[in-house]
């Protein structure tokens, strides 16, 4: 059974890199980050993974692609979602 799970998580990897990378616009104020996840053809995108870099921190984007997360400013976000490549979040 470890062998077909290892082999599920494989064809999971090799999806992500064909549909592209997530469009993650996010902004820092009062304590936290708040934003909208949308997919590459700028459509919201509602359940994917919000995680504060670092932590154990992290919360899901709503039915309209929005998120909230409490965090430092120098905190990095990671944002993913299954099928699509994962984009880093942070101030600069």
């Amino acid at each position: 059974n470890a062998d077909k799970s290892a082999q599920g998580i494989i064809v999971i990897e090799k999806a992500e890199s064909k549909n592209g990378a997530l469009k993650v616009e996010a902004s820092y104020a009062n304590g936290e980050w708040s934003g909208i996840v949308r997919d590459p053809e700028g459509e919201v995108l509602p359940g994917a993974n919000i995680l504060v870099a670092g932590t154990t921190t992290g919360t899901a984007s709503a039915l309209d692609g929005s998120f909230k997360v409490k965090a430092n400013e120098s905190n990095e976000l990671y944002v993913s979602f299954v099928g699509y490549d994962g984009v880093k979040v942070g101030a600069k």
